[in-house]
């Protein structure tokens, strides 16, 4: 139950049980989170606008999204997206044909380094890569 009581200067005030005052503390915190992270969403969609706009990044199809949801790995959808083979990205990023095979079957998920490499011969950004 809430009292409102008015001090000598007039100022209204609320008190509640410390119940209620937590409840609403966790409340206001939750959404406080909610808005930073819609603010870093905000952010990173207008990163990516900007990459595009800039020639660093592509738009992906309706087609392209669902064949990257059926691919065993990231890497398996951007090669045959770039029309690229095992052997052409195992020697352009000097890795083993082997190692590009298990990355592109999800068997592996590689270190950032192998990620990067990859990613600069492929022409997508490392997080592309992550499953």
């Amino acid at each position: 139950m809430v009292t409102f009581v008015t001090t000598p200067k007039g100022e209204e005030l609320a008190i509640l049980p410390r119940a209620e005052y937590e409840r609403l503390a966790a409340i206001e915190a939750r959404a406080a989170v909610e808005a930073a992270e819609e603010a870093g969403d905000v952010a990173d969609s207008r990163a990516i606008f900007a990459d595009v706009d800039a020639g660093r990044g592509e738009w992906l199809t309706p087609a392209d999204v669902e064949a990257m949801a059926a691919a065993p790995s990231p890497v398996a959808f951007w090669l045959r997206k770039r029309a690229m083979t095992q052997a052409g990205l195992a020697f352009k990023t000097r890795l083993s044909q082997s190692y590009i095979s298990k990355l592109a079957r999800g068997e592996a998920t590689g270190t950032v380094e192998t990620l990067r490499k990859i990613a600069d011969v492929l022409g997508v950004r490392v997080d592309d890569l992550a499953d």
